[in-house]
């Protein structure tokens, strides 16, 4: 079976479908990228339940959640048309930098690594956006750092094959103290809150985001710097 024959991504587990990049709005929902790695389901029940609903094939690489509309709305000036730097840990070899033509997110897909994209503006900040699929369930989240690398802001969805989803929003002080923080759960076709579904006792870490307080806590800075020490030899 050729790739154009296989099953796409279920719509349930996208950060919006292909028809919403042109119309998300900067606080949408469809504009999260993921930071923590899947772990397995803890209910063999609901693993084999979500196997059956749904299983990413290589082919769902080929499409990814909608890009945020404007970068600077969301994480401030200097953002826009900043260059784009992508990272994953799918090979055995650690965090690579991607320098293909693939899909920005085909490693997470069909190989099970997580993918990390970076923009960068002249003055510093980061926006970082990540994303993670798992059998059945996705998670997306992103990141906004100041010009010092400190967290501003955090914004964390996870989605499930079952309909429903999980949402985390917080911002942080410059000396790292939270300044809000709200969650939800939320129906994946609508994005209308609801109630806490009662499955969501079987998927504990997926309430749990990674919160890295600076850009230099995150899993790639290695592979990050590598580049920019090379251009200044």
């Amino acid at each position: 079976m050729d790739s154009a024959t296989k099953s796409p991504v279920d719509t349930r587990l996208r950060g919006g479908d292909d028809s919403s990049a042109q119309n998300t709005s900067t606080d949408s929902c469809f504009s999260l990228r993921p930071l923590r790695p899947l772990r397995p389901f803890a209910s063999s029940a609901v693993k084999g339940f979500l196997l059956a609903l749904l299983s990413i094939s290589p082919a769902a690489a080929q499409t990814s959640p909608a890009a945020p509309k404007s970068l600077a709305a969301q994480c401030g000036k200097g953002l826009e048309g900043a260059p784009k730097r992508v990272f994953s840990n799918a090979s055995d070899q650690g965090w690579q930098e991607r320098t293909g033509a693939k899909p920005a997110h085909h490693d997470a897909v069909s190989m099970g690594g997580q993918t990390f994209e970076v923009f960068t503006s002249p003055v510093g900040r980061h926006f970082v956006r990540a994303v993670n699929y798992g059998t059945g369930s996705a998670t997306f989240q992103t990141n906004c750092y100041n010009e010092s690398g400190k967290l501003q802001s955090m914004h964390y969805e996870m989605r499930t094959g079952q309909g429903w989803g999980y949402e985390d929003m917080q911002e942080f002080s410059l000396q790292g103290k939270r300044l809000s923080h709200t969650t939800r759960f939320f129906n994946t076709e609508d994005h209308k809150q609801i109630a806490r579904p009662p499955e969501a006792d079987s998927f504990p870490d997926f309430t749990k985001p990674t919160i890295y307080q600076s850009f230099e806590a995150l899993p790639f800075i290695t592979a990050f710097k590598k580049r920019a020490n090379a251009t200044q030899k």
